[in-house]
């Protein structure tokens, strides 16, 4: 008796303690999720382009137009203007043409549609979107078929109304193609919130925090169609796992650029995000970008790939497994 009841204080103590390191546990855990939740990428939210000067300020940021027309001003009146290698010479008088340019419009007009028929935008999606095309290192994207997307004579005359449309999820439970004609009707209003997204786990999210990403965490749940075109939120078929740089750097400069062109001009984009995972990789190595505004025949048009990388990290696309450069 006597030596069970020495035990007993014993027995009391350890269980205390197992109790204070479970609790310690449970809120460091919760202190992350909570760090995590707070840390999603709102500034999508924040920093949707609603006036044309604030998208002319993203074209000069990005450099967005240039030489090589990554995309075009929504008021460019000379557009088929290759010389143009700045914002300022690509926004001068809207009356000025020339006869070679008006010679060469409907060549100019064809051309830029990319395809006529389904078979041929078959062909040249083989052909570009099966594997990642070389990005040099410090660029956020590059540009795809000379940047004309490849949408077909039937993608550009559905525009009696505004609509989107998300693929279902593979085996695997990775999203796929995400299709929209996009118009005002569809933008969320300036009163509504981007809400946290954290009840989603896509495919190949293994999160980690690095001092050398902006806002410390590497992964951001990252929309297809961003929030600020549809107002869309936890859609599981819209949002993939991306990095900070892939989403930030890569797709927002093209979001708010074609939400401020939408707001501005009322005029409905032909839009496509198709995701490139190669194999049975959980990860998507980064997505391709097409655009195409329908009224003004494609005064906004980019064809471009945006990799799902993070400079000074290493990552395994199989599962998402990431680790400091060495």
């Amino acid at each position: 008796m006597a030596g069970r009841n020495q035990n007993g204080p014993k027995d009391k103590r350890l269980f205390a303690m197992l109790v204070l390191a479970g609790l310690i546990l449970f809120l460091w855990v919760g202190n992350r999720m909570a760090e995590e939740r707070l840390a999603e990428p709102v500034e999508v939210a924040k920093e949707v382009s609603r006036t044309s000067s604030i998208y002319q300020e993203i074209l000069e940021d990005h450099q967005l137009a240039s030489e090589s027309s990554r995309v075009r001003q929504a008021d460019e009146g000379n557009k088929n203007d290759q010389a143009s290698s700045s914002i300022e010479d690509s926004s001068g008088d809207g009356a000025s043409s020339s006869s070679e340019s008006e010679s060469s419009g409907d060549s100019t007009s064809e051309s830029q549609q990319g395809a006529s028929s389904l078979e041929e935008a078959e062909d040249l999606g083989q052909l570009y979107h099966q594997n990642p095309p070389s990005v040099p290192g410090g660029q956020a994207y590059v540009e795809v078929n000379d940047n004309v997307p490849i949408f077909t004579d039937a993608d550009l005359t559905d525009v009696e109304e505004s609509w989107e449309r998300y693929s279902p999820l593979d085996n695997l439970g990775r999203v796929s193609e995400a299709n929209a004609l996009l118009g005002a009707d569809l933008m969320p209003a300036e009163s509504e919130q981007r809400e946290a997204l954290t009840a989603i786990t896509p495919t190949g999210w293994q999160q980690n925090r690095y001092d050398i990403v902006s806002a410390g965490w590497l992964y951001n749940r990252s929309h297809l169609i961003g929030f600020q075109l549809t107002g869309q939120q936890d859609n599981l078929l819209n949002l993939m796992t991306g990095t900070r740089y892939f989403n930030v750097e890569g797709m927002l400069p093209f979001e708010n650029y074609v939400a401020a062109y939408v707001e501005d001009s009322e005029n409905h984009v032909r839009y496509r995000i198709t995701p490139l995972f190669m194999g049975d990789e959980l990860l998507a190595r980064g997505i391709f970008m097409e655009a195409y505004s329908i009224e003004d025949d494609g005064e906004l048009q980019f064809h471009v790939y945006i990799p799902n990388n993070q400079p000074g990290i290493e990552i395994d696309y199989r599962d998402g497994s990431n680790q400091l450069a060495i």
